[in-house]
């Protein structure tokens, strides 16, 4: 598995955690979950953004469907790891 980066979009004083997971289609990245973010730490949400493995390789230019579960729970897991504790989490994608 790939180093997973994860883009941060933090509040002074976050109300909570969002994990935001990309779509099929676009990367998380993307213009809608950049102005989806946007939106969101203006309503003092902390952002997490990250792509899974296989979509890093999508936009790479090699077009492939994504792995069996249990390595996206596995990617997931390590993302989750990362985000701090001092607020509740949601977990959600496009």
């Amino acid at each position: 598995m790939t180093e997973l980066v994860l883009y941060q979009d933090i509040p002074l004083k976050p109300l909570a955690h969002l994990l935001l997971m990309h779509g099929a289609g676009a990367g998380c990245r993307s213009a809608f979950l950049e102005q989806l973010t946007e939106a969101l730490v203006a309503e003092q949400i902390a952002v997490y953004r990250f792509n899974f493995a296989y979509m890093d390789k999508c936009e790479a230019g090699a077009k492939r469907p994504p792995p069996p579960l249990p390595s996206l729970m596995a990617e997931l897991a390590t993302a989750l790891e990362q985000i701090p504790t001092s607020a509740p989490h949601i977990v959600t994608g496009k």
